[in-house]
């Protein structure tokens, strides 16, 4: 019996939120939402997307949605000059359409488009396999490291051998050892991070910082001599304004009965929030810094992110780790990302330094053509944490 044909069809930037629409509701169409309505909102506020731009890829059969590939605009500087680039973002194939050339056909459709495009990392083996037989060359890795913090809980272990043993006995206390091992662990976490935020000495030089809506007293810059993947203000406090999950401690099931259904990533997470702060000097009051946190719970694990950030100062990069420890208490994280040009704030820590575990994931590109801004800097592109949609996820 044949293959039934597959068809790709490209939805414009401007047509996402209506095409989103379509999904929401009892009568939506059928199959696997393409994009959440949020994530559509957003992306049309995408200062580096024009209207026309492509943001969606979307594969069917017989009429149904089998899969996606989606597409986001972004900048790449290279020694100052700035030019556009396109990013990977939310690839899926239905289960039972994988294997049979889906994900591929998406991938040449990306190709097709023309366009110096990026996948920042972060594929499964399959998806890995499929960018890089069908022409997409390595970047590189976009590193980062771990502060794992989970490797200091004894108590879990501890009180689950000790159900484990009152349950053998016939000794009714399980429930009372869930909750003596919640409050210890709790407990644990907050003099964790409250010693480690003692020791990362911010000295006798006065520094303060503020929290804010949007990052404006400091200035990102392209910088000269480097390749980067530009995220400017413009770009920082459309993130910051338009996140692409819901925090299901801000939003009523009211508010989320117009989203899609049947969407295969997440829509909702127990939190997710970010938090942005200015750092200022305390002898000239200067904007010397900023960093921008994601902190996210979710399936009862908390974690918190250092996005976006800067430091002039070696005084504004321990605030810096100072902010994100807090924020880090604030949840009792297991874990944080920190980018690595931050990475020796918290090794100059004892209590720390033996929780950090370094992490990579590989970085492709395809240029647009052999002349293109991204074809010239293959290889030598500084790449971050918050590449691509990371930030936003």
């Amino acid at each position: 019996m044949d293959e039934p044909t597959t068809v790709i069809e490209k939805i414009r930037i401007g047509e996402l939120p209506d095409y989103a629409a379509a999904f929401a509701g009892p009568a939506s169409l059928p199959g696997t939402a393409p994009m959440t309505r949020i994530r559509a909102l957003s992306q049309v506020k995408n200062p580096c997307a024009r209207e026309d731009d492509v943001g969606l890829l979307v594969a069917y059969r017989d009429g149904r949605v089998i899969g996606y590939q989606g597409v986001m605009p972004g900048l790449l500087a290279v020694d100052g000059r700035i030019s556009r680039v396109h990013w990977s973002t939310a690839v899926f194939v239905t289960e039972d359409c994988r294997g049979r050339g889906v994900g591929r056909q998406l991938v040449e459709a990306f190709k097709g488009l023309g366009k110096d495009m990026i996948v920042p990392g972060g594929m499964t083996p399959g998806a890995q396999g499929a960018y890089l037989s069908s022409g997409f060359r390595p970047l590189g890795m976009r590193r980062y490291l771990q502060l794992r913090v989970e490797r200091v809980d004894r108590i879990a272990s501890l009180c689950n051998a000790l159900q484990t043993r009152a349950a053998a006995a016939g000794l009714p206390i399980g429930s009372f050892l869930r909750r003596l091992s919640g409050w210890l662990l709790k407990a644990q976490r907050m003099v964790f991070y409250r010693r480690a935020a003692a020791l990362l000495d911010l000295g006798q030089e006065a520094i303060s910082w503020r929290r804010v809506d949007r990052i404006a007293r400091y200035r990102v810059q392209a910088p000269e001599g480097r390749a980067i993947f530009l995220r400017g203000n413009d770009i920082i406090n459309w993130m910051l304004a338009n996140p692409w999950v819901y925090s299901r401690l801000d939003i009523s099931p009211k508010d989320l009965a117009g989203e899609v259904r049947h969407y295969y990533f997440t829509k909702t997470r127990e939190l997710f929030r970010y938090a942005a702060f200015e750092i200022f000097s305390g002898g000239t009051g200067d904007c010397t810094g900023f960093v921008v946190l994601s902190l996210s719970r979710n399936r009862g694990r908390a974690r918190v992110k250092i996005l976006d950030h800067a430091a002039d100062t070696p005084l504004a990069a321990r605030a810096v780790g100072c902010l994100a420890l807090s924020a880090a208490r604030s949840i009792l994280a297991d874990r944080i990302e920190i980018p690595t040009r931050l990475a020796p704030v918290f090794q100059e820590i004892p209590l720390l330094r033996p929780l950090l575990k370094h992490q990579e994931l590989l970085c492709v590109g395809f240029p647009a053509n052999p002349r293109s801004p991204l074809a010239a800097s293959m290889g030598a592109i500084d790449l971050g944490i918050q590449d691509g949609d990371a930030g936003f996820t």
